[in-house]
């Protein structure tokens, strides 16, 4: 068999020298010099920045929220560099945006951040109990309640379980007859 130049091995591959921490150093800074600290550039920051929270409304997007014409009744409050942290009210996802200016026609935002978190609950989730209550999910601000009909009898309960509990352990008042 003879040996053809496709398969024919390279003979050598270049040597290349091994460098040491010290040579790399000067190598980096003979390509792109190093940036220095520069007196009175670093120090403690001497303002406070804002961080603002919206409850987005269940079933909105961010880019609801992106729209510089949004943000015109709040412009007075926020300032360039200000961050607005948004959340869906059924904790379905968290946006972080920073205003970059201000002016009479809006808020112009930066996205920073953008998380899909699942939400907490399913929008108007409800589990059918016994004597025609039913536990229901109504929100980031509400929490799981419990109704009887349409009334809510108790409201702000974290959890579905913990509004099942008491429903079953406190008593409910008597329902009118008709």
């Amino acid at each position: 068999m003879t040996k053809t130049a496709a398969t024919k091995k390279p003979e050598s591959l270049p040597e290349f020298p091994a460098k040491k921490q010290e040579n790399m150093n000067e190598v980096l800074q003979a390509i792109r010099p190093i940036p220095t600290v520069e007196p009175g550039r670093f120090g403690l920051a001497q303002h406070a920045r804002n961080i603002f929270h919206y409850h987005a409304a269940a079933g909105t997007e961010l880019k609801d929220y992106l729209v510089a014409a949004f943000w015109v009744p709040e412009a007075a409050k926020l300032s360039p560099l200000c961050r607005i942290e948004i959340v869906e009210e059924c904790g379905l996802w968290f946006g972080e945006v920073m205003v970059r200016s201000i002016s009479g026609s809006g808020v112009d935002l930066m996205l920073l951040s953008y998380v899909k978190i699942g939400g907490v609950a399913p929008v108007g989730a409800k589990a059918e109990l016994k004597d025609g209550l039913r536990v229901e999910f109504r929100g980031r601000h509400l929490l799981w309640c419990v109704i009887d009909q349409d009334q809510q009898l108790i409201s702000h309960i974290p959890t579905e379980i913990a509004a099942i509990n008491w429903m079953e352990t406190n008593d409910h008042p008597p329902r009118p007859t008709a």
